[in-house]
């Protein structure tokens, strides 16, 4: 009998990060979750940062745990995580500054700049990505556009996940999926579009290779190895590096009659397809390409998802209120619906550090009493819920 084939999974969220102990013996897939912990960003100065450090700490907290746990040797792991969001290092390795979140209010105005020098439509022809505020391009150009030393003292650039793979391997590269996020990755080319980039006086010096989903990364460094508890060594492999794309390549039985509707802090539905999709009908509909695992494209529509209650319940939990989802859904059902109805991609909450005072501001704004109650609020957020 051959030996069960044991690595980790790393699940990157906005809201939360869990590892999975999995196992494959030829036929059967088994996954347990050994180690989950809330992320948020961290608002400093006015600005949003990711945790980076705490999160790099919690993932050795779970890999040392699933060592633990696995009755079998760990032969590898793989990370994937939220699009967008990156961090720049110098030629030491060493990270110059916390990640901001792609939320971060420095994108505000930059889209407009951007678009007075390339046309919208060019863009999205380049890349296949729609429009959207929060994207790498317009984080990039509001950096550049204050001259931030950063842009020239970094050496990499590398996305989420590619950063996590970087302080687990040492190995500086760029998976596909998570590259098309950026707004500046050219699908015909299959690399980054450097021509964009220097029309928006951007530099390009610190751009890695891309490489494949299924690429080997490296083998987990000694002295990590040696921290977590790892007895032999483990390869790094890189999935689908962007959640959506991981996810949907897991889906079973996909094909070209299929359809996907993946949930989270953003909902996404979409279908999967050869090559982006760049009509009129697609530019004017606001839908987006992404880079999906296995030579495809995922032709997607971005939707609002649970950003707006899990920001809610943040704040209740800073005001001593801890609802769990299941006591939120339960005080949903029991409100009133369409007491209050939202524009889910208002302004108002984009972005707030108080998700309750944003809903109030927007209630104000259109003229409509705001919800008192958290459940009620819940509901509004919700939107309509089917009686049990």
């Amino acid at each position: 009998m051959n030996t069960p084939s044991h690595f980790v999974a790393v699940d990157m969220g906005s809201s939360n990060v869990r590892l999975f102990l999995c196992r494959w013996d030829g036929a059967r897939f088994w996954l347990n979750e050994v180690h989950r912990f809330d992320n948020a960003p961290v608002e400093l100065m006015d600005s949003l940062y990711w945790d980076v450090m705490r999160i790099w700490n919690e993932i050795k907290v779970g890999l040392a745990r699933c060592e633990a746990e696995s009755e079998f040797p760990i032969t590898s792991t793989g990370v994937e995580t939220w699009g967008i969001d990156f961090g720049l290092l110098d030629a030491a390795g060493e990270l110059l500054n916390n990640p901001h979140c792609y939320r971060d209010r420095r994108t505000e105005g930059m889209p407009e700049q951007v678009f007075a020098r390339v046309p919208l439509r060019e863009i999205f022809e380049r890349t296949g990505l729609m429009f959207w505020q929060i994207n790498t391009l317009y984080h990039l150009y509001s950096m550049a556009q204050v001259d931030d030393p950063r842009l020239q003292i970094a050496d990499c650039y590398l996305m989420t996940p590619d950063l996590i793979n970087f302080w687990l391997t040492g190995e500086r590269r760029a998976e596909f999926t998570i590259a098309t996020t950026t707004q500046f990755f050219d699908w015909r080319a299959r690399d980054w579009d450097r021509d964009l980039l220097a029309r928006l006086d951007i530099p390009t010096h610190f751009l890695p290779p891309i490489i494949e989903p299924g690429t080997v990364v490296g083998t987990v460094r000694e002295a990590v190895a040696r921290e977590v508890g790892f007895k032999q060594s483990v390869r790094v492999i890189a999935p689908g590096g962007h959640d959506t794309a991981c996810a949907i390549a897991g889906v079973p039985g996909m094909d070209a009659h299929s359809a996907f509707i993946s949930s989270g802090t953003w909902s996404i539905l979409g279908i999967e397809v050869d090559q982006p999709v760049l009509t009129d009908e697609a530019f004017r509909f606001g839908f987006t390409n992404e880079g999906g695992v296995g030579g495809k494209f995922l032709f997607i529509k971005n939707i609002t998802g649970l950003w707006l209650l899990q920001e809610a319940r943040r704040q209740w939990s800073r005001e001593g209120l801890d609802y769990d989802w299941s006591a939120l859904v339960e005080m949903a059902e029991a409100a009133p619906p369409l007491a209050v109805l939202i524009e889910p991609d208002a302004p108002e909450f984009l972005s707030p550090s108080d998700m309750i005072a944003a809903l109030r501001a927007y209630c104000e704004r259109t003229g409509q009493p705001m919800p008192e109650e958290p459940g009620a609020v819940a509901r509004c957020f919700l939107g309509r819920l089917e009686p049990k």
